[in-house]
């Protein structure tokens, strides 16, 4: 039951437009932590956060730091895509507080 909003992104995860990732992220970030300190993050701080919690260095300085260019409507490649929804689906996963 605690890990439902875990399940229920990872289920959203493949349907979801490249361009929804970050928000699908910050959906299940905001369900595990508090709202003032989740709510508020973009850009580099929100990246620092996703590596920070996922234990991980995907976003800031790998495949994930697309996700947000992708919010922004940016074109990426498919291959690019599917690389950082890889990524999310990692940090869904395995993320902890």
């Amino acid at each position: 039951r605690r890990n439902a909003y875990r399940r229920e992104a990872l289920h959203l995860l493949d349907g979801v437009e490249a361009a929804q990732l970050s928000a699908l992220l910050k959906r299940a970030a905001l369900a595990r932590w508090p709202r003032a300190e989740v709510a508020s993050l973009s850009g580099a701080a929100w990246l620092a956060f996703l590596d920070r919690t996922g234990r991980m260095s995907a976003f800031v300085a790998g495949p994930g730091h697309s996700i947000e260019a992708m919010a922004f409507g940016a074109e990426m490649q498919e291959s690019d895509v599917e690389a950082a929804r890889s990524v999310a689906r990692t940090w869904l996963r395995r993320h902890r507080p």
